[in-house]
């Protein structure tokens, strides 16, 4: 199994935490706008005074994932920059995995928080929350904005046509959730044999090389 590049970010947040209440939400915060403070402090308000907002925040190679070629437009350290200087969060933990079903089952939040675009469809975390007591609260977005749209407008403004999709995924069936899983876990294998494949090289540098073979006469062929 491959390792998680952000394991100390995890384990960190899990000493930080020590059993506080958890407001979490997660996303790529890809150009950061109204409709994303308008989320975090919603989630705010639904902490008491001992609580926290735990936001999942998609690393680089996450969102192209979700999001394909030329996503995401910030990095992953300034996406973390501005979402630290935003009032409302207090804790921020980067995913490299395409859901944050592994986070959220290490955090274990007593809510989640999801744009309320999510209404019936597939939600990574949900089943989990709800199965220790937790709840799932829907926020209304706010009308009309977007990142994808934003980028949308720049680029038909410089006269590029784009067609992008910031429709939620909507909600897996078994099929497709085994599928899924299936191609997660091969490849993770790939990327831990390359891995162990690289430590091998490592430990033994020289390896002898093969003599190359010499070609055999053909029958009939005089030697010169």
């Amino acid at each position: 199994m491959a390792l998680n590049p952000y394991l100390v970010d995890w384990k960190r947040a899990i000493d930080v935490i020590g059993g506080r209440p958890v407001v979490f939400t997660n996303g790529c915060f890809d150009v950061f706008h109204s409709g994303h403070v308008h989320l975090l402090r919603t989630c705010k308000t639904l902490t008491d005074l001992t609580g926290s907002v735990v936001v999942g925040l998609n690393s680089d190679r996450s969102v192209r994932r979700l999001k394909g070629k030329g996503r995401p437009l910030v990095g992953l350290e300034d996406r973390r920059m501005v979402l630290r200087a935003c009032r409302y969060v207090d804790m921020i933990i980067p995913f490299d995995e395409e859901t944050p079903e592994e986070l959220i089952r290490l955090i274990q939040p007593d809510v989640l928080v999801k744009d309320a675009s999510y209404e019936g469809k597939f939600i990574a975390g949900k089943d989990f929350v709800e199965s220790i007591g937790g709840k799932v609260v829907l926020v209304e977005p706010v009308a009309g904005i977007s990142t994808t749209k934003i980028v949308r407008r720049v680029m038909l403004g410089k006269g590029i046509k784009v067609k992008l999709d910031d429709r939620p995924r909507t909600k897996e069936t078994e099929e497709e959730k085994t599928k899924r899983l299936a191609n997660a876990t091969e490849a993770r294998r790939k990327r831990s044999k390359a891995c162990q494949k690289k430590a091998q090289s490592k430990k033994n540098p020289r390896q002898s090389k093969k003599s190359p073979k010499t070609p055999s006469r053909k029958s009939g062929e005089r030697s010169a």
